[in-house]
């Protein structure tokens, strides 16, 4: 299982709620890299269920990202995903999206980054990614956050952060790209008088998918919206 820091909960207390509950004493939690991780196994080593929770952005490459789904899809029989959609429901969910999208116009240029955005892929090109080693997707859906979640509001506080645009005049030496970034930041500070200041900023829907190979595919039982 990978997961990530996030709101209301931080990685701590979810493990730490998961382990006393009744399946606690069958869990084991390793912090480990995940190509690493599995390489080091066994070929024998066989799980159920795979689950990557808001990480693939944290992965520093698109092509880590499929060497990971084709070693994962020799191990398990499901991989789970459950990331953010670049997409809202919710009017002022898009200072979100605006916010991702500035970030990674600039850390993209930094190798080794170790923001909360380093490599951003829409569930469209998760897709077509999963598709190149052979996974089809068996069910999809999109779920709305809720106030609690907090991650639109750390987003645009990043972008917004003098820090920010010092580093885009740090990196950025080609003019019309610094103009491009400059503008993504611009949308994003209109954006967020629009929907009435930080406040009011919420976060975008999370994309869900079950993938499977051909040869794996069941009947998967997820509640619709």
């Amino acid at each position: 299982m990978a997961v990530c820091i996030g709101s209301p909960y931080t990685l701590g207390q979810s493990q730490a709620h998961l382990s006393s509950g009744r399946l606690g004493e069958r869990i084991t939690w390793t912090q480990a890299d995940p190509l690493k991780f599995l390489e080091s196994q066994p070929e024998s080593a066989k799980y159920d269920v795979a689950v990557l929770a808001h990480c693939i952005w944290y992965f520093s490459s698109p092509e880590l990202i499929i060497a990971t789904l084709r070693l994962l899809s020799t191990r398990v029989h499901r991989i789970c995903i459950a990331e953010w959609s670049l997409s809202s429901s919710a009017f002022n969910a898009s200072t979100h999206v605006l916010a991702v999208l500035t970030q990674a116009a600039l850390e993209c240029r930094r190798p080794g980054v170790q923001s909360n955005v380093r490599t951003v892929v829409s569930p469209t090109s998760i897709k077509a990614m999963a598709a190149k080693v052979g996974l089809v997707v068996q069910r999809e859906y999109f779920i709305t956050p809720g106030e609690g979640v907090l991650d639109g509001r750390w987003e645009v506080m990043a972008v917004m952060d003098r820090e920010f645009s010092d580093r885009i005049n740090e990196l950025v030496e080609d003019g019309g790209e610094k103009s491009v970034v400059l503008a993504m930041k611009d949308a994003v500070e209109a954006s967020l008088k629009q929907v009435g200041g930080l406040t009011e900023v919420r976060s975008m829907d999370v994309w869900c998918a079950v993938l499977t190979l051909p040869k794996e595919a069941f009947p998967v039982l997820i509640p619709n919206d």
